[in-house]
């Protein structure tokens, strides 16, 4: 059985923010939280600015997507000490795809 659009999709506040999250499995969601929060620090520290534009804050949601689909288990997803090392060849993998 196939699960409805709407079903699939969830509005839920990261850091006072409203994210709509497309997910697989309700149970990830407290992981994909934290995820989002990590990416948006990491950004944030790598650039020394806070990261509050929409366009910025829908970047760090396509990247938490992305890191998510990308991963097998849960746990692959959740391994912040390789967050930064995913996030670069998320990047390049981008770049390739557009220069193909």
């Amino acid at each position: 059985m196939f699960c409805s659009e709407a079903s699939l999709r969830r509005r839920v506040y990261i850091d006072n923010f409203p994210w709509v999250l497309e997910h697989q499995n309700i149970e990830d969601m407290p992981a994909r939280k934290r995820m989002i929060t990590s990416i948006r620090r990491l950004l944030e520290k790598k650039s020394g600015k806070k990261w509050l534009s929409k366009s910025k804050l829908d970047l760090v949601k396509r990247i938490e997507l992305n890191l998510y689909e990308s991963c097998f288990t849960l746990e692959e997803y959740s391994d912040l000490s390789t967050l930064k090392e995913r996030i670069i060849a998320l990047a390049r993998k981008a770049l390739v795809s557009q220069t193909a």
